[in-house]
């Protein structure tokens, strides 16, 4: 990302000025929770000079409160085939179950609520591992099994892990790469393991805690050296125990309009933000993408940070290119369309440093509710 500097005036018109880090992006916060989700990634070029000043703008839109870990199903019943048949971890296995929106509406979880994570409970103990560990996810109006065919096999993919280690405990949560939107409707969990893994020490050290008395078939399973390919499997009259951790409501599916466009005198193919990622949060970001074109980088819609007020936000700076170099991040707590008042420049480096750059800012308790 290859910016000029530039300042941001009173009246959000914008003069240049090599020797000052401006901003430009806004930014919304809430006191329940907030979603990151735009981060704006710019670079100040110092034509004549070694060292370069990178600026970073964080737009914080408010997407919801966020939820930890909230049981959508419970129950006391048992089996050992789904949501995973542990015993077959060895050969592998294929399982899949649909939660109906009812039990979601019960849990308080609607329409565009972004699922961070999902918790499994087990009800034996004994360690095991899986191969090849995948879970999708599928938005579906189908409410149970009529046949035997898997629903869940083009999903969208949540989360994956090529050796997994089980343990023994007694419930395990899945963190998602990305979260997935929830539309509403029944959802298909689809967990799949390759051949490779160590089963459990009987098959009754594998069995998963659920409802057993369903009405209607909510589950499928497959398992073996075929379970690869399946695309059927054997019915159940189980739905497993599940939590999922949340962020309620969606982003705003357009980005902020930037508080003023600054004039570009020169560009820079040298410097640039390599990496900027975050924890701290419900959910966090990777972002690996590096700088391109002659301006600035919007990434609104393709990462997102959610947490809680008065929770702190870690993050990571990588700059390539040079050896020393300052960033900042501005945040518009109160919304008022500047980042001039006290407490909205988070961070700023004192001295130029080498990459990368690391440190944190807490979320006020009064900061402004967002969109």
């Amino acid at each position: 990302m290859k910016n000029t500097i530039y300042n941001v005036n009173s009246d959000n018109s914008c003069t240049m000025n090599i020797s000052t880090l401006s901003m430009k992006d806004r930014t919304d916060k809430t006191k329940d929770s907030l979603s990151i989700a735009n981060l704006q990634l710019g670079e100040a070029n110092y034509p004549l000079s070694i060292v370069t000043a990178l600026l970073i703008v964080f737009c914080l839109l408010f997407g919801g409160k966020a939820f930890a870990q909230t049981i959508v199903v419970n129950g006391t019943g048992t089996n050992q085939y789904v949501p995973m048949y542990n015993w077959y971890n060895d050969y592998g296995h294929r399982s899949e179950y649909i939660i109906p929106a009812s039990y979601f509406s019960s849990a308080g979880i609607t329409n565009g609520a972004r699922l961070n994570s999902i918790t499994l409970y087990r009800s034996a103990t004994g360690s095991w591992t899986a191969k090849d560990l995948t879970i999708k996810l599928t938005n579906t109006s189908t409410t149970d099994y009529s046949n035997t065919s898997f629903l869940g096999l083009n999903g969208t993919t949540v989360y994956t892990n090529s050796s997994y280690s089980g343990g023994s405990s007694s419930s395990y949560t899945f963190n998602f790469s990305s979260p997935f939107t929830y539309t509403g409707g029944s959802l298909v969990v689809h967990i799949y393991a390759g051949n490779g893994g160590t089963c459990a020490s009987s098959s009754t050290a594998s069995t998963w805690y659920g409802i057993s008395s369903t009405s209607n078939y909510q589950a499928c399973y497959a398992s073996g050296s075929n379970s690869a390919n399946a695309t059927t499997g054997t019915r159940l009259n189980f739905l497993p125990k599940t939590a999922f951790s949340y962020t309620a409501g969606a982003p705003s599916s357009s980005a902020p309009s930037p508080y003023c466009t600054p004039t570009l005198a020169s560009t820079t193919t040298t410097y640039y933000i390599s990496n900027v990622t975050t924890t701290g949060g419900a959910t966090n970001i990777n972002n690996t993408t590096t700088g391109a074109g002659h301006s600035y980088s919007n990434f609104y819609n393709l990462y997102s940070v959610s947490a809680y007020a008065e929770s702190t936000i870690n993050f990571t700076i990588t700059i390539a290119g040079g050896s020393t170099h300052g960033s900042a991040i501005w945040v518009d707590w109160n919304k008022d369309g500047d980042f001039s008042d006290d407490g909205e420049r988070v961070y700023n480096t004192t001295t130029y440093a080498s990459s990368p750059h690391s440190g944190s800012f807490t979320i006020p308790s009064n900061a402004s509710s967002g969109d």
